[in-house]
């Protein structure tokens, strides 16, 4: 873990440069435009054209520009859709989902689409019909060795609880798995860390807020407390995470901002991505889109090819793609399924190690140099083991409402086969949660300066470091906070419910 984390903070500024967003040859009514690499070179493009989704493949031409391969061809004949998602599967084979508007209700109702590798549907079925209590749009999508699941949320976002129902292959719902996280789950992307072994889901909840990171088990469990991530140019609205990838050792997150001053319709906004290393610190943020008042782009996706990372959204029905530069010596992604560094090109599939191709040693060798047991090693000599470094993450400022977590996962402990972790504050004292984990949350009764020291201890040898966060007075937004949830998030439940359309709106 610890090379995996120097690996990436080399990179300060892994975008070098935003290119200007290109229609890629593509002239139609379309929105939820979709990106994936491919392994031949190519993009795999999923658009809409106002009901159904449809697919294109881009090339990139001789000036570096990418453009749509022949026309977009039609992947189901449903007139209905509205939002959807879509995700490769590890068979090579395509999962799709879709709510739809089937009653006088909004996303209602809920397809499951299942294509092959050249996009032949395999199953279409209306999973979910006439549903009065969820709805699926923007829902979080995964189809991996785990599992294939997808998110659907209530009509009331305060209630903080949503279901995973996980989907066969058939396109029914087998089982539907309730679960209660902090922050609610509306507004996300969904991906796999196999670092961590766990589901990490991106989200962000409108105004006064920034991104947020729930842990979740293989069950979907919150196993963890949720990590907020700050912003270092904090923009006065951030919502719809919709777009995640691995990228180098960390990830790129691809969401909407809204500048102070500026004024949008509905879920509108100007396009950003923001990278994080691989303890979800800030490593880079950077605007893709600097829309006029009163438009904005939405919907956004990414797709990194070699040393370009690639940005689709949506300006005024009509589908965009913007080219953002990387440093040409930027690591590739990890494998997805072990997360082995992608710059090791000998990484062993089951164990995310370099291959050893030498000779296996022989313990019982007395002339073995690096017989464990041979006191001439010098790895032997506990002198050599490294004594453990303790990080307690970046000083912050915050305002009232917001619980704060303690994060000292970016601390090592040499070869140490366990360590302790123990976080203490001094006057004044608060209430801190988890206090002897490497996690630990507080939530600021009121406003102050409070310093927290982290205490880490490995092979009876112990470091510290310190950690001050600043609590200012909070907003004057006039909304009140749910337990648990950042202040502002009632504002963004009224624009929540707002921004559903009726199927005769012509609008997205």
């Amino acid at each position: 873990m610890l090379a995996l984390v120097a690996a990436l903070a080399a990179f300060a500024q892994p975008i070098l440069s935003v290119g200007e967003p290109t229609n890629m040859g593509i002239t139609c009514s379309c929105h939820w435009a979709r990106v994936f690499a491919r392994e031949d070179g190519l993009v795999d493009l999923f658009l809409t054209g106002g009901g159904n989704y449809a697919h294109v493949p881009l090339q990139r031409l001789g000036d570096g520009t990418w453009q749509a391969l022949g026309a977009a061809q039609p992947l189901t004949d449903i007139g209905e859709l509205i939002d959807h998602a879509i995700t490769p599967c590890p068979d090579g084979t395509w999962l799709h989902v879709a709510s739809a508007n089937r009653t006088d209700l909004l996303d209602d109702s809920f397809y499951m689409m299942h294509y092959s590798a050249e996009f032949d549907l395999i199953t279409q079925r209306l999973a979910v019909d006439g549903d009065t209590e969820l709805r699926f749009n923007d829902a979080p999508l995964v189809c991996d060795t785990r599992t294939v699941a997808t998110a659907g949320h209530p009509r009331d976002l305060t209630s903080h609880d949503g279901v995973m129902l996980r989907l066969a292959a058939d396109g029914t719902v087998p089982e539907e798995v309730y679960f209660d996280t902090i922050p609610p789950v509306g507004g996300s992307s969904l991906i796999w860390d196999p670092v961590r072994s766990e589901y990490l889901s991106f989200r962000a909840l409108g105004p006064e807020s920034n991104l947020f990171v729930v842990f979740l088990d293989e069950n979907f469990e919150q196993t963890s407390p949720w990590k907020f991530i700050w912003l270092d140019d904090h923009p006065e609205y951030l919502a719809w995470p919709q777009s995640v990838i691995r990228f180098g050792d960390g990830y790129a997150v691809a969401h909407l901002i809204r500048r102070s001053g500026v004024s949008y319709v509905s879920d509108q906004g100007d396009i950003q991505v923001t990278v994080l290393d691989a303890n979800l610190d800030l490593v880079q943020s950077v605007a893709v889109t600097r829309v006029d008042d009163g438009s904005g782009a939405h919907r956004p996706g990414l797709a990194r090819v070699g040393d370009e990372l690639l940005v689709s959204f949506e300006i005024d029905i009509e589908p965009r793609l913007a080219v953002l530069q990387l440093d040409p010596d930027f690591p590739p992604e990890p494998d997805a399924e072990t997360g082995a560094p992608g710059w090791l090109a000998s990484a062993a599939a089951d164990t995310g190690t370099p291959t050893d191709t030498s000779t296996p040693d022989d313990p019982d060798d007395p002339d073995d140099p690096d017989d464990p047991d041979d006191p001439d090693d010098p790895g032997a000599d506990p002198d050599d083991i490294a004594p453990p470094v303790a990080d307690a993450g970046p000083d912050r400022t915050i305002a009232m409402g917001t619980p704060v977590q303690l994060d000292g996962r970016a601390s090592s402990v040499g070869g140490a086969a366990a360590a302790s972790y123990t976080w203490t504050f001094d006057d004044p004292v608060v209430t801190l949660a988890d206090s002897d984990e490497v996690v630990a949350v507080f939530d600021p009764s009121s406003p102050g300066t409070y310093t927290f020291r982290l205490v880490v201890t490995a092979d009876g040898v112990s470091a510290t470091d310190d950690v001050t966060v600043t609590v200012t007075e909070p907003t004057s937004c006039g909304c009140a906070s749910a337990p648990g949830a950042p202040a502002g998030l009632l504002p963004l439940l009224a624009l929540l419910g707002w921004r559903r359309r009726t199927p005769t709106d012509e609008s997205p």
